[in-house]
């Protein structure tokens, strides 16, 4: 059986090997892959947090609340409320060591093949 490609997709549990410092994803929406990755590699282990960024301001705030939900201390997250295309938020900071994100898609579902 095919399995999907993805952050998991051959690895199950946690890991407790790897330590490091940010983690983010550039559209976010709720925050579950930010809180896959989370739960893969260990919260304690991504040292200086989470980072994401989400256009939609309900599914933003929906965000905010899945990290306290899932116990991710508010100083261990940062999720902004801006679009990433025109204002993306955090590259300033120190490089990312793991970027999570789901595909671009069209509103018919299907993935884009082209940005412009």
């Amino acid at each position: 059986m095919h399995q999907r490609a993805g952050l998991g997709a051959n690895f199950r549990g946690s890991c407790n090997c790897i330590i490091l410092d940010m983690a983010t994803d550039p559209a976010c929406g709720s925050g579950s892959l930010l809180l896959k990755a989370a739960k893969i590699l260990g919260k304690e282990n991504v040292r200086q947090g989470f980072y994401g960024q989400e256009i939609n301001l309900t599914t933003y705030n929906l965000c905010r609340i899945n990290m306290f939900l899932h116990d991710i201390d508010f100083d261990k997250f940062d999720i902004a409320h801006e679009d990433t295309l025109v204002s993306p938020q955090h590259w300033d900071d120190e490089p990312f060591e793991v970027i999570v994100s789901n595909p671009l898609t069209q509103s018919s579902g299907r993935a884009m093949t082209t940005l412009f």
